[in-house]
């Protein structure tokens, strides 16, 4: 499922989906998710959105309204709200802190 989910960022990555593509009831998905990485299946799929986003902001000049597409939000917004609560600066700010290193 995680091979599943990295391939996937951009597509709708619900429990039923994660569930489908692996041949389980969406419960067993939760509860394996837990088990084996300790955090739900919404947390995770939303922390290798922002990790695959840290990248492209890192490595290349793409919008970002394209990079929140890319990664799975359903907007720049979105995007902006997560990263922020994840990072404590906006994407604009990682992009400009990352450059200026």
């Amino acid at each position: 499922m995680l091979d599943f989910v990295e391939a996937h960022l951009a597509e709708d990555l619900s429990l039923e989906a994660l569930a489908s593509c692996a041949g389980i009831h969406p419960s067993h998905v939760w509860r394996a998710f837990r088990a084996n990485l300790g955090t739900s299946p919404h947390r995770y799929v939303v922390s290798q959105r922002l990790e695959r986003a840290r990248h492209l902001l890192e490595h290349t000049a793409d919008p970002l309204a394209e990079v929140a597409l890319r990664v799975g939000f359903s907007s720049q917004s979105h995007l902006a709200a997560a990263f922020k609560k994840d990072c404590g600066m906006t994407p604009v700010q990682y992009r400009r802190e990352f450059f200026r290193a």
